[in-house]
């Protein structure tokens, strides 16, 4: 299921004990995301390995944008997972798709 989409401003901060534990777990979910990105799509399918999917603050922003730090914590790595899903594509659309002329 894909709850994460995009950012939205205003949006709730999380606090710094979250965020600390988030940036913690996010480069071994980020490894596990792109090994299984890989296994099922070659390289890339509509997912891109660019600067959002490698930024620990986009993929915050995008779960501090959709939802609580209490329903975060009923499923830490679903959200970190689907914030990541997000990033990559949104650096596939930005990278392939959009018209800049």
């Amino acid at each position: 299921m894909r709850r994460c989409s995009g950012t939205r401003w205003p949006r709730q901060t999380f606090s710094p004990a979250l965020i600390a534990r988030i940036k913690a777990q996010l480069p071994s979910v980020r490894q596990d995301f792109d090994r299984e990105m890989v296994k099922r799509f070659g390289r890339n399918g509509d997912l891109e390995n660019g600067y959002r999917f490698s930024d620990d603050q986009a993929a915050i922003a995008r779960i501090e944008s959709a939802t609580t730090e209490e329903e975060f914590l009923k499923d830490v790595r679903g959200w970190l997972w689907d914030a990541l899903e997000d990033c990559a594509k949104a650096d596939y659309w930005y990278t392939y798709e959009k018209d800049w002329g």
